[in-house]
């Protein structure tokens, strides 16, 4: 199986899971909050797993849409957020017809399952769907290694895992149109479930 096709799976089989383990997580809505107070309308939450965000983005009374690839992670997503609009789809490949009316994307905890060209294939394609102007938060893995890593809650999958530093990922940026506004570090908590050991918090505008 491709990577892509193990995530897939892996992530499918891990829904339930991971929803126990995370539904009561709130330690990236200071992020996320100070992400919402830049933009004014309309959120695209870009794997958006089991809808965590999407909820609170809800709830901050700004209009969002939640895509990811695992039906397992939304249909969890769907019964716990009738009200948001969830969308299977593959963030490696949106359609032209997708909304294009977004001013912010939240991208948590997702690019370090892409290649680094898949990343920038998929920041390209973004810019279609924005506004002048859009706001971005990525929340990834720090390193400067590409790993294999197994599954906390299902060691029967395996993950290549892309890291990046703060100059890569800002390069990166920058070649897809993007200008970075500010990167912060988590603070390290130490948690068996996390593939995410050290994170950077990245805010970013569309140039």
């Amino acid at each position: 199986m491709t990577n892509k096709e193990i995530t897939k799976k892996a992530y499918d089989s891990i829904a339930n899971q991971y929803y126990q383990a995370y539904k009561d997580d709130k330690t990236d809505f200071e992020y996320i909050d100070k992400f919402l107070n830049m933009c004014n309308k309309k959120i695209l939450d870009l794997g958006c797993g089991m809808g965590h965000y999407s909820k609170y983005i809800k709830n901050r009374g700004l209009e969002v849409v939640g895509i990811d690839f695992s039906k397992g992670m939304l249909k969890i997503a769907k019964e716990n957020e009738p009200d948001v609009k969830f969308i299977e789809l593959d963030i490696r490949n949106l359609p032209n017809d997708l909304e294009n009316d977004f001013d912010g994307v939240l991208i948590a905890y997702v690019i370090h399952h892409l290649s680094k060209t898949e990343t920038k294939e998929c920041l390209i394609n973004l810019k279609q769907y924005l506004l002048n102007n859009a706001k971005l938060l990525i929340l990834f893995r720090e390193g400067n290694k590409i790993l294999n890593e197994e599954e906390p809650f299902n060691p029967e999958f395996n993950y290549v895992i892309k890291e990046y530093e703060k100059e890569e990922i800002t390069e990166l940026l920058d070649e897809c149109g993007f200008d970075v506004l500010e990167i912060e570090e988590k603070p390290y908590k130490e948690d068996k479930n996390s593939l995410c050991p050290k994170t950077l918090i990245l805010y970013a505008k569309l140039r």
